[in-house]
């Protein structure tokens, strides 16, 4: 019988040689994403794009077929992309929206690229001492951005006061600081997962409370929402690892479907205590009261990605207090989906936290709390606060699944190991 001759690419100690190059990629990619974060949100987006171009580019160059996605994935992208395309070009009249379509579905693609393609199984080949480094290269990129974070927020801004020449006198605002809390809160949960699977199970638990230290000395509401959501989500899933995360999904999902009514009662329903409710919270009701309205008049083909920009205000804006020029986003990822796509667009958000939902039940059950975690309070943080389609917003959750699924793959390696 003839036997197949192995390419070198193909044997094992090249194998190898390629998974310690793609953890080193890796770390260095978490370790830059937690040093820049503090200085620069937009970094979260750039070195989030930068790490997975460079994971695909390795992985292409080791194993081509690790590059593939699952088919019925491939084809559930590719149908969305054709309805978005079709309705954006042929039916919408929106030229902004048509324009932002390419990059913005594009920056989701890589998101679902990183969370359901095969790399991690490169990593599998590696040894446990490379998996090592990258687990503490991580964790330093995370402590020392928290660091510097705490100390902006503690000792009033002094490096960006230094380094952006502020002057003494200016206040600066804490709320600056609001989306790097929001990411290390995040990537907290995995990074610790991952320092726990290589020995340092200590460091990643002070990783977890300095990013919530952090969270409440921040001015975001939202960071609050999502340290408590996170804890509980983590707890919970330890004691039920598979029927939490159902439960969980499924009021998610309900939510998804009905959310045109649900955040139309909830103007109304704060009428009672509306004027001792703090202004930006109440700016939110408002936002979400008009995106519910609009909606509601014209469901069927929405009114196209990022539409929320060019809505006219309800009465000229005089049926608001605080809302009277249109908002950047609906703060609300259920009803942005509802206003961009119509009826096909909760069809497509489930379909986004069902492959969240697959891939949470297809880790091991050391990673799978610390990934629900992470899970949780993005999903509730998404609900309240950020808009579904900004790059830094993506690009934490990108960082973050790349996180998981190298705790996961860490686990793989050292079962076999």
């Amino acid at each position: 019988m003839r036997r197949r001759a192995i390419l070198p690419i193909e044997q094992p100690g090249r194998r190898s040689v390629w998974a310690d190059r793609l953890l080193v990629w890796i770390g260095v990619g978490l370790l830059a994403f937690g040093v820049a974060g503090p200085f620069s949100k937009e970094a979260l987006a750039t070195f989030f794009i930068f790490t997975a171009l460079g994971i695909g580019g390795l992985c292409a160059t080791a194993n081509w077929s690790t590059l593939r996605l699952p088919l019925p994935i491939a084809i559930g992208i590719g149908v969305f992309v054709m309805y978005a395309a079709g309705v954006h070009f042929l039916v919408l009249d929106c030229a902004r929206c048509s324009a932002n379509l390419v990059p913005k579905l594009g920056m989701l693609a890589l998101v679902i690229w990183v969370g359901c393609a095969a790399w991690p199984t490169l990593i599998q080949a590696t040894s446990k001492s490379a998996m090592a480094r990258a687990a503490r290269t991580a964790g330093i990129g995370l402590a020392i951005g928290t660091l510097l974070l705490l100390i902006e927020l503690v000792f009033d801004a002094p490096i960006h006061r230094l380094t952006d020449a502020v002057p003494p006198n200016d206040v600066v605002d804490s709320a600056r600081y609001n989306r790097i809390i929001t990411a290390f809160v995040l990537l907290a949960w995995p990074v610790a997962a991952l320092l726990g699977r290589v020995g340092h199970p200590r460091l990643g638990v002070v990783l977890i409370a300095a990013t919530m230290l952090a969270a409440g000395l921040g001015a975001s509401a939202a960071a609050l929402v999502m340290v408590v959501v996170s804890v509980a989500a983590f707890v919970l899933t330890r004691w039920a690892p598979n029927g939490f995360p159902r439960i969980a999904v499924g009021a998610l999902i309900t939510i998804v479907i009905l959310a045109p009514m649900i955040f139309a009662l909830t103007l109304p329903a704060s009428a009672p205590v509306y004027d001792r409710l703090p202004p930006s919270f109440a700016d939110r009701l408002e936002i979400w009261d008009h995106t519910s309205r609009t909606v509601r008049r014209g469901p069927w083909y929405g009114h196209g990605i990022t539409a929320q920009r060019t809505l006219p205000i309800q009465d000229g804006g005089t049926a608001y207090r605080y809302h009277r020029e249109p908002a950047t986003h609906a703060h609300n990822m259920a009803l942005q989906w509802w206003l961009e796509f119509g009826v096909v667009g909760p069809v497509g958000l489930i379909g986004l936290v069902m492959l969240a939902f697959q891939g949470l039940n297809r880790l091991d059950r050391e990673t799978r709390p610390y990934a629900a975690a992470a899970a949780a309070a993005a999903a509730a943080v998404s609900l309240v606060g950020y808009g579904f389609w900004q790059e830094t917003w993506l690009g934490m959750i990108g960082m973050t699944v790349i996180a998981i699924r190298l705790s996961a793959a860490s686990g793989a390696t050292h079962a076999e190991s």
